[in-house]
């Protein structure tokens, strides 16, 4: 049983990696949901960087998981397919088993809750392009039925320019 127990800490500590990660992810992806609203470019940069800088650790931690993995199949003599925190947690004593159980289940809220976040994140983004592309087809219209413009996009003549062609 002591191993189990060993085994048990070991799988609450990573769990705590977890949770940081998730926790940082929630934070990164609230924050990108305010930059977009605020249409804040200084903010949505730093949060692609953040983003770049988490992804690194995420790689970090998904090779600790997969270590972990082989360590309970070991420790528990399963197929690595079935080595999971829930296996060490059923065969674990109190009150490791409990605090495995309640740390899994802070980890899926959290995980839903970064999931929800980051829908909402892209359906803001979508919806920010759509009225962009709606707005330049409307200004492309209008430029267009000016008689400025011909067809293919050339200009009458060099008096009649658009403040946004002499600005591109």
């Amino acid at each position: 049983m002591e191993d189990i127990d060993r085994l048990a800490a070991r799988c609450l500590s990573h769990l705590k990696q977890e949770a940081a990660m998730l926790a940082s992810s929630l934070q990164l992806v609230s924050e990108t949901r305010r930059s977009l609203r605020h249409r804040d470019d200084v903010a949505l940069q730093a949060n692609l960087e953040r983003q770049q800088q988490l992804a690194s650790v995420a790689g970090r931690l998904q090779a600790d998981r997969m270590a972990l993995r082989h360590e309970i199949a070991n420790q528990l003599a399963i197929a690595p397919q079935a080595a999971t925190i829930s296996a060490v947690a059923r065969r674990a004593a109190e009150p490791l088993r409990s605090r495995l159980a309640e740390r899994q289940r802070e980890l899926r809220q959290t995980a839903i809750q970064v999931e929800c976040t980051n829908r909402a994140n892209q359906d803001l983004a979508l919806r920010l392009m759509r009225l962009l592309s709606s707005f330049l087809g409307q200004l492309s219209t209008l430029e267009l039925s000016t008689g400025r413009y011909s067809r293919t996009g050339r200009l009458a003549g060099p008096a009649s320019a658009s403040v946004f062609a002499k600005e591109c």
